[in-house]
C-alpha cells in the first residue's frame, strides 16, 4: 500500500492537496472578498447566551446591481463560471477520489470531509480578514482592488478562451 494510503497520513496529503485549489484566486475568492467587507461571516453571537452560536450567513443578501444574490447563490454561481474548478477535479480531485475509494467508505468520508474543511477554513479565514480589516479599505481603494482584480480575472478569461481556440 502506497504510504500517503494510510489512515492517519491520507487526511493530511488531502489537505495539502485541496488547499492548492481552495487558495487559487478567482471567481469564489473575488465573491469572498466582496462579500466579507459586507459582514462578518462566522461571527460568534454571545449576547443572547453564554455559549457561543454560529451565525448562519445564508439569509443574508447583498445587492449587486438590481438583483440580490446570497452568498451560497453567489458562491455556486462563482463555482459553476470558474474554469479553474473543473480542471483541478478532473486532473488532481479525481486522482483524489480514486485514492480515497481504496480506503474504502472511510478514504471516501475522509477525503470529503477534509476537502470541504479546507474550503470553508479558508475562506472563512478570508472572509474574516476582509471584514476586519474594512476600515482600512476607503472607496477608492476598495474601486482600485477590485478593478486591477476584476481586468486580471478578465485578462486571464480571454486568454483561457483564445487558448481554447487554437
Amino acid at each position: 500500500m502506497d504510504q500517503s494510503l494510510n489512515v492517519p497520513i491520507f487526511p493530511a496529503s488531502v489537505a495539502v492537496t485541496s488547499l492548492s485549489g481552495v487558495m487559487m484566486p478567482g471567481p469564489v475568492m473575488a465573491v469572498t472578498v466582496a462579500k466579507g467587507k459586507k459582514w462578518n461571516c462566522g461571527s460568534f453571537d454571545r449576547s443572547r447566551s453564554r455559549r457561543a452560536r454560529f451565525k448562519t450567513k445564508d439569509s443574508i443578501e447583498t445587492d449587486v446591481g438590481n438583483v440580490k444574490f446570497s452568498a451560497v447563490f453567489s458562491g455556486l454561481a462563482a463555482t459553476s463560471a470558474n474554469p479553474y474548478f473543473f480542471l483541478w477535479w478532473a486532473t488532481i480531485g479525481s486522482a483524489l477520489v480514486v485514492n480515497s475509494t481504496i480506503l474504502g467508505i472511510t478514504g471516501f468520508l475522509l477525503f470529503a470531509l477534509t476537502h470541504w474543511f479546507c474550503d470553508f477554513f479558508w475562506y472563512l479565514f478570508v472572509s474574516r480578514a476582509v471584514y476586519r480589516s474594512r476600515n482600512l479599505w476607503n472607496l477608492k481603494v476598495h474601486r482600485i482592488v477590485f478593478g486591477l482584480c476584476s481586468s486580471i480575472l478578465l485578462v486571464f478569461g480571454v486568454w483561457f478562451v483564445c487558448s481554447a481556440m487554437k
